[in-house]
């Protein structure tokens, strides 16, 4: 049985948020509208969780648009996942619950979440609670929270370790462990293909995630990596588009350049972002494009961001193939995945990548 309200697409004013733009009633915007109303009827009553069998503990971070908080979930019936009944979650609630815009992106994060298959690198539900008539979503719980501020802080506490040398890679320390305390160039890589895995995953369904970045990624107790924050990721049935029709905020520093001409967000937009998204991550959490007041037009010149600190130069120029600005010439996920597999290969690496 349904459960979820139909989110009224007209637009509002209240608040300081950006506003809600309602469908031209034609075209691909009216039918990606369309879309999204079936896929909350996808939504059941199975997902629903019991309020009095959530425990809210503390705050883990907060956004703009959202608060992140540690809970921890009973468990009922005959799970045998944790034997003292309990198992920590993260619930995501809106800031304000008020506001239509922030309750349509957890209402349609719900349904993508809820839409979407099981896989070790996609967050992973756990149902919904409900609060005056507003919903949270209920999700596994990252031990290390997100990858962004994860990396930052294993840079700031000097426990990297930089397994790159002149030749390559450091044969005599490439060692690594499950330890969230401490990272070295073999976790970089194994992340790497861990995201790879859940973005192919995504796309055979299709989702398109349109804000992929570092602090969209969480990393549990073994370094197994999720892909999460779904909030504004789209599908259009089998179109391999979707337009972009509310103007709410995205990274700017992670877009594509196709998608402020003509709004569209494809597999290959997600595949430019991956392209940030790896900076991030090969330079511990570095802000990409640090002092471009138009990144816009420097990534049209044809500039790239430079080579990361703690990346190999192969690994860069795979990076730089992700910003090529004819989007079909930019590689799929699939193949990103291959040309990292034959990099590893070709050095003998092994990497643990926890599927």
């Amino acid at each position: 049985m349904a459960i979820l309200h139909r989110p009224n697409r007209t637009a509002q004013t209240s608040g300081d948020s950006p506003l809600l733009e309602a469908g031209n009633g034609d075209g691909e915007e009216a039918e990606a509208d369309k879309n999204e109303l079936k896929l909350l009827e996808k939504i059941e009553e199975r997902h629903r969780i019991d309020e009095k069998n959530l425990e809210i503990l503390n705050v883990i971070e907060g956004r703009k648009l959202f608060r992140l908080l540690k809970g921890r979930l009973k468990l009922v019936g005959n799970s045998l996942e944790h034997k003292n009944g309990y198992v920590d979650v993260m619930i995501k609630k809106a800031t304000n619950p008020k506001n239509q815009m922030q309750r349509m992106l957890i209402n349609l994060e719900l349904v993508h979440l809820c839409d979407s298959p099981k896989h070790p690198n996609l967050l992973e539900l756990k149902g919904f609670i409900e609060e005056n008539g507003h919903y949270s979503i209920v999700t596994e719980y990252p031990e290390g929270g997100n990858l962004l501020d994860y990396v930052r802080r294993i840079k700031k506490n000097g426990k990297f370790k930089n397994q790159l040398s002149n030749s390559g890679y450091s044969k005599t320390e490439m060692k690594q462990d499950t330890q969230l305390g401490k990272l070295c160039t073999l976790d970089l890589l194994s992340i790497t293909w861990q995201i790879l895995n859940g973005m192919i995953e995504m796309a055979k369904h299709p989702f398109y995630h349109r804000q992929l970045s570092l602090s969209n990624i969480f990393i549990i107790a073994n370094k197994t990596v999720k892909i999460g924050n779904f909030s504004l990721a789209r599908t259009n049935g089998h179109n391999e588009y979707y337009k972009k029709n509310t103007n709410w905020e995205m990274l700017t520093s992670h877009r594509a350049p196709e998608t402020y001409t003509d709004g569209r967000f494809t597999r290959q937009s997600d595949v430019w972002s991956f392209g940030v998204l790896l900076f991030e991550l090969f330079s511990l959490g570095e802000v990409p494009y640090q002092g471009q007041e138009d990144i816009l037009k420097f990534v049209k010149s044809g500039k790239h961001l430079d080579k990361p600190k703690y990346c190999h130069p192969e690994l860069y120029q795979l990076m730089a193939e992700c910003w090529n600005l004819e989007q079909f010439k930019r590689p799929t996920f699939e193949k990103i995945q291959e040309e990292l597999k034959e990099h590893l290969e070709k050095y003998n690496i092994k990497v643990i990548t926890r599927r």
